[in-house]
């Protein structure tokens, strides 16, 4: 039976699960003009599984919806390249609201893992059934069914936090009825005399570095995006001795890259990232203003020539902890920084987002503390090796196995102690 003769469904969200497949060509056959006559939307939410296809043009062009004078279209399948090297759907009309405004509850986009938000970067927005935001920059939207519990107080309304840029242009929808265009909604916007998002129409210019990035500036975009994921604190780009806003100041003013880089397919974090990289370990020159991320030394990127897979910065005198930023790189497949003079204690969390990971080699340094346990777990781990450290405490009894990965592969695990 047709979509279209489903005339009481409003949504259709299977996120998270294991279909595979070509979508049935007649989930495109939604009967819109029934749906609208009742003031309800209708939403598909079919990212995060193994779907394929192609969005047809006759659902493009009745899917539209005039909000409040916002064009919504609620339709989320796999078609985002935010480190994906093969995005599973072509779609004109899908919602790009991913890229720039999101619920927290969902810590995926597309099937892969992306940044966590900062906490101080967390709007709370508590609606009856869905929630949405539009990014007055990019002029994109974001629309979610909510299935969130709600509180004790308010057990029937959801919590759906957003993730927005602190340095951001935004109005906000709740949902007043139930998925419904009767919604109310309210202005965002960076205030300079704060620092931060307060409700009103204004959105000011962002000064930093010497530079007034208002938000018509063509790297407004760029910024908000990076301020989003990486700036808990906008003092810190003030703050003349932090790496972060040494790194803002160079992508923003500096680099001549920067038009090469997209927010949506996570390029232009990864450029970030690797510039904080250089200038926190002191390896930052003039010249890399000018040469594409890929080319930079002890950089080596996958066969699009576009993601950072590969990181080996050994025997260059590095000091200070490892980089912590470095779990943005979620492409990475090995990290070598053997024989520097790095120190501290690694983090467990460093390796939440490194699924790809097979190869950390920070052998020869000075780590202290104990053996991350989370790296022993990681699913493509081939080669550790924590030698001539200072780690301490218990041998974890994960160490005393040889696990196989695959036909004549296993992990190899390396910890020497000086006699």
């Amino acid at each position: 039976m047709p979509f279209k003769d489903f005339n009481n469904l409003w949504a259709v969200e299977i996120v998270g699960n294991e279909f595979s497949g070509i979508i049935p060509d007649t989930i495109w056959d939604v009967n819109f003009e029934q749906h609208y006559a009742t003031q309800k939307t209708f939403g598909l939410f079919l990212e995060d599984n193994d779907l394929r296809g192609t969005v047809p043009t006759r659902y493009c062009d009745k899917a539209g919806l005039n909000l409040r004078g916002v064009s919504v279209t609620s339709l989320y399948v796999d078609d985002s390249p935010w480190f994906l090297s093969e995005p599973k759907f072509e779609c004109s009309c899908c919602s790009k609201g991913n890229c720039y405004i999101w619920c927290i509850t969902k810590p995926s986009i597309h099937g892969t893992v992306r940044p966590e938000c900062p906490a101080s970067n967390i709007h709370k927005l508590e609606s009856n059934v869905y929630f949405g935001g539009l990014d007055k920059i990019k002029n994109e939207t974001y629309f979610a069914v909510a299935g969130s519990i709600g509180t004790v107080r308010h057990p029937f309304s959801v919590r759906n936090d957003l993730c927005l840029s602190p340095t951001g242009c935004y109005v906000v929808f709740k949902d007043k009825g139930v998925v419904s265009k009767d919604v109310d909604s309210y202005h965002l916007g960076y205030s300079a005399f704060t620092g931060s998002l307060i409700e009103g129409d204004s959105c000011d210019a962002v000064h930093i570095c010497g530079t007034s990035i208002n938000p018509l500036h063509p790297r407004r975009e760029g910024l908000n995006h990076l301020t989003q994921l990486i700036a808990p604190d906008l003092s810190l780009l003030i703050d003349d001795t932090s790496t972060v806003r040494q790194a803002i100041c160079w992508i923003m003013t500096e680099d001549n890259q920067f038009d090469k880089f997209n927010v949506c397919d996570g390029t232009l974090l990864q450029r970030y990232v690797m510039a904080h990289m250089f200038i926190f370990y002191d390896l930052m020159d003039e010249t890399l203003a000018s040469i594409p991320t890929c080319n930079w030394p002890g950089v080596t990127c996958d066969s699009t020539n576009k993601f950072v897979v590969r990181l080996d910065l050994s025997q260059l005198n590095l000091k200070g902890a490892l980089f912590p930023e470095i779990s943005h790189l979620i492409r990475l497949k090995e990290i070598r920084l053997h024989r520097n003079k790095l120190t501290g204690s690694i983090q467990p969390s460093t390796f939440l987002t490194l699924t790809e990971l097979e190869i950390f080699d920070v052998g020869g340094n000075k780590f202290v503390g104990d053996i991350p346990m989370q790296l022993l777990k990681m699913p493509r781990i081939k080669v550790i090796d924590l030698s001539y450290n200072n780690f301490g405490g218990e041998l974890p009894n994960e160490m005393g196995f040889t696990r196989t990965l695959g036909k004549k592969k296993r992990m190899s695990f390396s910890l020497h102690c000086c006699c």
